[in-house]
C-alpha cells in the first residue's frame, strides 16, 4: 500500500468528541507560522486516518511542528492531549484472544474485526495502513489473532495509545447468557471472578459486599454509568475480613479496578488429577507398540506440498493420541501419594529450596532414603505378624 504524503501533519486529539471547522484550522495555523516568521504554510485541513491532517507545502520541521501544537491548543482553548507529527513510519500491531468463530457459527473474518474497531471507543485510534489479517491460534483453540498496521509518527504515538485497549467482539452477552441457561449443569465452583466487561441494565447493586466499597469502572461513556459487572461469585463469607476489596493502587491505565479476595482453602478441597501410563507396566508395553505400528503406516511419501505435510503431521498427531487415550488412565494426586514421606522430608526439602547447596540436597536424599527405609521395614513387619 503506497504511503501518505510526508507534506502534511497528522493532528490527534486525546478527546475524540472534539470538532474542529477546517477553514479556521487552516487560517489560524497559517496566522501563527506567519507571526514566527516561517514560510511553511497550511493548504488545507481535513478528517484523515481517524484524525486531522493538514496538508503543508512542505515537510514540516520540530520548531514548526511545536508552532502548530500551541496555536490549536491556544485557539481552540483544549484541555486535553493534542499531539502534531508527522507520518513517517507504520507500527505493526495485533490484537489477541480474538473469538475464531461468530454466534452463527462461522470463522471470524477480517470485516469482523473491522466491525469491532468502528464499534470501540477507540475507533480514531486505528489508523489502518493495510488489511487486517485473522490467523486462528490452533484447530484445537476457540481464538484467534488479528494482525494489522496504522499510520503513525516517528514516535509511535497511536501505537502507544492503542497497546493495553480492549476491543469488544461480543455485543449480546452469549458468555453470560450460557451461563445462565447451563447454571443447573455447573459444578460447585469455590471462585469465579473476572472483568466480565458486560454491560446490562439488570445488574443488581444491592448485592455488592466490598471492603471498600466503591465504583469498580473509571467510565468512558457517561451512558453506561452503572451497568457494567465487575465481581467475584464466593461462597459465603461468615467472616467480614475475606469479603473482597477493591485495589485502587493497582488498577494502573486500566479503566477497572482489580478486586481481590482471600480464599479459604482446605486440603479436602484440593484434588488433583493426572493421566498416565504406568512406568513397566504393561500398558506403557502395548503404548509403545501402538505408536510403533501407527507411525509406520503412516503415508510419507511424495511430501511436496503444504498439504501433504500437513496431512502427515495429523497422521502422526493421531497416532500419539489415539495410543494414549487407549492406554492411560487417571490418577487423583495427593500428599499421601509418597506414603513414606514423614517431616524429616519436609525440613530437608526446605532447606534445600532455600540454599540451592548441594550439601543440602544431599541431606535431604538421604532423609528421603532413611523414610523409605523405615516405612518398607514396617510394612514388612506388618506382613510377617500376619497369621
Amino acid at each position: 500500500m503506497q504511503g501518505p504524503l510526508r507534506c502534511q501533519i497528522l493532528l490527534t486529539v486525546g478527546d475524540p468528541t472534539v470538532r474542529f471547522d477546517f477553514d479556521q484550522v487552516t487560517k489560524a495555523v497559517n496566522r501563527s507560522l506567519a507571526d514566527a516568521k516561517e514560510t511553511l504554510r497550511i493548504e488545507s485541513t481535513s478528517s484523515a486516518y481517524g484524525s486531522w491532517s493538514l496538508l503543508t507545502t512542505k515537510v514540516a520541521n520540530n520548531h514548526q511542528l511545536e508552532i502548530v501544537q500551541k496555536c490549536i491548543v491556544s485557539k481552540f482553548k483544549l484541555t486535553t492531549s493534542v499531539e502534531v507529527a508527522l507520518l513517517l513510519s507504520k507500527s505493526y500491531m495485533k490484537v489477541i484472544d480474538v473469538p475464531a468463530l461468530t454466534r452463527q457459527g462461522g470463522s471470524t473474518t477480517p470485516e469482523n474485526v473491522l466491525d469491532a474497531m468502528c464499534s470501540s471507543t477507540h475507533q480514531h485510534l486505528f489508523i489502518l495502513a493495510s488489511p487486517v489479517r485473522v490467523v486462528r491460534n490452533s484447530k484445537a483453540t476457540d481464538t484467534a489473532m488479528a494482525y494489522f498496521e496504522v499510520w503513525d509518527s516517528k514516535r509511535g504515538v497511536h501505537a502507544h495509545r492503542l497497546d493495553g485497549i480492549t476491543i469488544q467482539f461480543d455485543d449480546s452477552a452469549t458468555a453470560i447468557n450460557l451461563l445462565h441457561q447451563e447454571v443447573d449443569n455447573l459444578p460447585a465452583f469455590h471462585y469465579v471472578g473476572g472483568d466480565f466487561n458486560c454491560h446490562s441494565s439488570v445488574w443488581d447493586p444491592c448485592w455488592s459486599r466490598l471492603v471498600n466499597h466503591g465504583n469498580t469502572l473509571i467510565l468512558h461513556n457517561l451512558e453506561l454509568n452503572g451497568s457494567v459487572i465487575d465481581l467475584v461469585w464466593t461462597q459465603p463469607q461468615p467472616d467480614a475480613i475475606n469479603l473482597p476489596r477493591l485495589e485502587h493502587d493497582h488498577r494502573g491505565t486500566s479503566d477497572h479496578v482489580p478486586i481481590s479476595i482471600l480464599l479459604p482453602i482446605v486440603e479436602a478441597d484440593i484434588r488433583i488429577t493426572r493421566t498416565v501410563v504406568p512406568k513397566g507396566s504393561n500398558e506403557e508395553k502395548a503404548f509403545l507398540g501402538d505408536i510403533s505400528l501407527g507411525l509406520g503406516l503412516v503415508d510419507t511419501m511424495g511430501l511436496d506440498s503444504d498439504d501433504k505435510i500437513e496431512a502427515a503431521a495429523h497422521a502422526v498427531a493421531e497416532v500419539f493420541s489415539g495410543a494414549w487415550q487407549h492406554h492411560t488412565k487417571e490418577v487423583v494426586i495427593t500428599n499421601r501419594s509418597k506414603s513414606w514421606w514423614n517431616d524429616k522430608c519436609d525440613v530437608a526439602i526446605k532447606h534445600y529450596h532455600e540454599s540451592r547447596n548441594p550439601v543440602d540436597y544431599t541431606f535431604f536424599w538421604q532423609a528421603t532414603q532413611a523414610a523409605k527405609r523405615t516405612f518398607f521395614d514396617e510394612k514388612i513387619e506388618e506382613m510377617l505378624e500376619l497369621p
